[in-house]
């Protein structure tokens, strides 16, 4: 993208094309003259009607505008690139530059376009992918979202906060795998279903590692033995979901002193097939 813009919000050094484009963000289609005028009235901007024009043409070579019968207008394929580079540029920080303020990281390096986060519990680590999920449902229109999991228990813990997201996330669509089928899971299974999301327990996923895919990006989850364990004990021992023993499953497992190590990779690929596994459960 060659061109050098200060938007959104512009600053007293901003140039002729920064006007031009913030203009036409409100208002188009518009003549070089009615952006000049504008420019003058709406900005204070004592520049000639030669200065736009020669940068509205310049705008249109670099295919930031173009020209319909009645005058200029912002390209959609324009917006659609800056909107993409946006949210890579916004994705990157929110997993690297803000890490230092994610509770109980232990650990975090990047490798090229992957990042390992070490997390000391369970219950910091789903925190971290709650946020991150969060996030990038509300700043791109994500079509759908893949999770396996070991067992299915977040719903127990559930506040407002947490079942508000899950109405506001409907317009993506949500599949979940759960390996685990006791009552817990099912019950939990069940919730989601009520949120309009597809859920199974029962499948076969998560025997190496926790996933949650979408678009290019796959996060996977690697829970020691130690928790693993605690969490099958715990809740194969729960007929109903009354009889889950809560406070041994926060001690023993989600808030078990551990490290578990998260990665973040973008690879168009394996995000395809494990789309691909998980959706064909739902068939």
């Amino acid at each position: 993208m060659a061109l050098r813009l200060t938007l959104p919000m512009l600053e007293k050094h901003a140039t002729v094309k920064d006007h031009i484009v913030s203009i036409l963000s409100n208002d188009w289609p518009l003549t070089a003259k009615k952006l000049h005028l504008a420019i003058k009235k709406k900005y204070g901007k004592n520049v000639t009607y030669q200065a736009v024009y020669k940068s509205v043409h310049e705008l249109m070579k670099e295919m930031v505008i173009k020209k319909s019968g009645e005058g200029y207008q912002i390209s959609e394929d324009w917006v659609k690139s800056l909107h993409k580079f946006t949210e890579v540029v916004e994705s990157n920080y929110f997993t690297k530059e803000r890490l230092t303020a994610i509770g109980g990281l232990k650990d975090s390096k990047s490798e090229g376009n992957i990042n390992i986060l070490k997390f000391q519990n369970y219950f910091d680590t789903e925190k971290y992918i709650y946020y991150l999920l969060k996030h990038s449902i509300a700043t791109s229109k994500i079509k759908e979202i893949c999770i396996h999991h070991v067992h299915e228990w977040a719903p127990l813990f559930y506040m407002r906060a947490e079942y508000n997201k899950g109405i506001a996330a409907m317009h993506t669509k949500i599949y979940r795998l759960c390996r685990g089928d006791t009552a817990t899971d099912k019950w939990c299974c069940s919730f989601y279903r009520q949120l309009n999301q597809k859920a199974k327990c029962n499948a076969s996923c998560a025997d190496v590692a926790e996933l949650i895919v979408f678009e290019d990006t796959v996060i996977q989850v690697f829970l020691p033995s130690a928790i693993r364990d605690s969490m099958d004990s715990i809740l194969k021992k729960a007929k109903t979901i009354a009889d889950v023993d809560v406070k041994k499953l926060i001690k023993e497992a989600l808030e078990k002193d551990t490290t578990i190590e998260v990665v973040i990779s973008k690879d168009p690929e394996i995000s395809r097939q494990i789309r691909e596994k998980t959706l064909s459960y739902f068939k």
